[in-house]
């Protein structure tokens, strides 16, 4: 009879640590998912950030392209009215 309230007790005891382990299994779940959103964010903004850097790269290669084409052009014009 004695053993009877002893079982109970270990029965509750380990029924609340299996609750507490599932819990923070949950809770270790949503993190993991949270941590993996973060990420995600963190690159597409990277992939944003370097795709603005190598457009704007690219702008201003043709701008200073552009402006040495006319610049020689202009100069072979001017030289061309001296002759």
């Amino acid at each position: 009879m004695q053993w009877v309230p002893m079982r109970n007790m270990i029965t509750d005891f380990i029924g609340r640590g299996i609750a507490k382990v599932h819990v923070e299994m949950e809770r270790e779940a949503q993190i993991d998912s949270k941590n993996f959103e973060i990420v995600c964010w963190h690159e597409e903004r990277a992939k944003k950030k370097e795709s603005r850097d190598v457009f704007g790269g690219s702008f201003a290669a043709i701008i200073t392209v552009g402006t040495a084409a006319l610049a020689v052009l202009s100069l072979n014009l001017i030289g061309a009215k001296h002759l």
